[in-house]
């Protein structure tokens, strides 16, 4: 893979008008590579979309644009302050969270603007203009919808469009600030996979940040965690096995469980249950004995359940001081075991 984007000492944050400026994440060393899907999560407040806009040249300043507070931000090995914003568009793409006023644009007129580094003072599309914008609503697999006014379109529509309009200005480096936000989960885990193929078979380096954690741990190539005013990068697996997303989270009541690559909140601790069974059904009931509080152990405990596969489905035993009981549901059993516990 080729360096699409890297830092060097890079530090960013947000002017105070006659104060020092507030540095949020400084001496940042950093790289995106080609052909590879990022993201970037973290708390609110931790500096997630100012480092996407400081990364494509468009965090404000009070005498308008900054690259950075310090350090460089290179795209293609050149300085992007030293870039012109025509061709820095042309190489950066970036789609941000504000809510789209679509006035009488349909989705292709908005996919079209993104050809506007490429158009004269006219904006008119040559031949090849109209090619990429075709091939970028193919891409997003927005043709059914492409004619529609925007404004009859769903948010989930209007996004891909967004990203249509963003691949149409072909650039090396893709930035999406939370392109899921406003999308049920379906709608998510369809975005992502999008994105994930883009990245594959455009070749372009792809950095999106989002909340969704468990979401970001399957798709991404990399992850980069911002906690307390510092950036966390590598493999989804590597930072999990290495205890970085604990660290990270601890504060907010979640951990990791390493062994399924889920979170779980942290409730007060009951006494210990032991489970036996296989599958997906012990693996959601260990989730919802979790959930409840329980600590699902991996030796004696004085509470135990089976989860047995019958022909008329799964049930579960529960085994207390010797007594069992059998129940149809895990919500039945969790019922059973919250009363035992008062």
């Amino acid at each position: 893979m080729t360096i699409a984007l890297q830092t060097h000492a890079l530090s960013i944050g947000y002017p105070v008008a006659r104060r020092a400026p507030i540095t949020l994440l400084a001496d940042l060393d950093v790289t995106l590579q080609s052909g590879e899907l990022v993201c970037l999560i973290g708390p609110n407040g931790a500096g997630k979309s100012t480092l996407l806009r400081t990364l494509a040249g468009l965090q404000p300043s009070l005498a308008g644009l900054q690259p950075s507070l310090a350090g460089q931000v290179l795209v293609g090995g050149q300085d992007i302050a030293q870039i012109d914003p025509r061709e820095r568009a042309q190489r950066i793409g970036i789609v941000l969270t504000e809510r789209l006023s679509p006035g009488l644009l349909t989705g292709y007129g908005l996919v079209a603007l993104g050809r506007h580094p490429y158009t004269d003072w006219m904006g008119r599309l040559s031949p090849r203009d109209e090619a990429v914008v075709q091939w970028a609503v193919e891409a997003v697999a927005a043709t059914e919808y492409a004619a529609r006014p925007l404004e009859e379109c769903s948010d989930g529509q209007r996004q891909k469009l967004l990203i249509a309009r963003a691949l149409a200005q072909e650039p090396a480096v893709l930035l999406l600030d939370e392109p899921t936000a406003y999308l049920d989960l379906t709608r998510r885990v369809e975005m992502m996979r999008l994105l994930r193929d883009l990245a594959r078979t455009t070749g372009r380096a792809i950095l999106l940040s989002t909340h969704d954690l468990e979401l970001a741990l399957r798709m991404a190539d990399r992850i980069w965690l911002l906690a307390e005013g510092a950036l966390h990068t590598g493999a989804p697996e590597d930072l999990a096995l290495g205890g970085v997303f604990e660290a990270a989270f601890q504060a907010a009541g979640v951990t990791l469980n390493a062994a399924t690559g889920s979170f779980v909140l942290q409730n007060e601790a009951r006494e210990p249950i032991r489970v036996f069974g296989e599958g997906s059904a012990r693996a959601w009931t260990e989730r919802a004995l979790e959930r409840a509080g329980f600590s699902i152990s991996s030796n004696g405990a004085a509470l135990r359940v089976d989860v047995a596969q019958t022909p008329a489905g799964s049930r579960w035993q529960l085994w207390h001081n010797g007594d069992a009981h059998e129940y149809p549901t895990i919500h039945a059993l969790v019922s059973a075991l919250r009363e035992k516990s008062h």
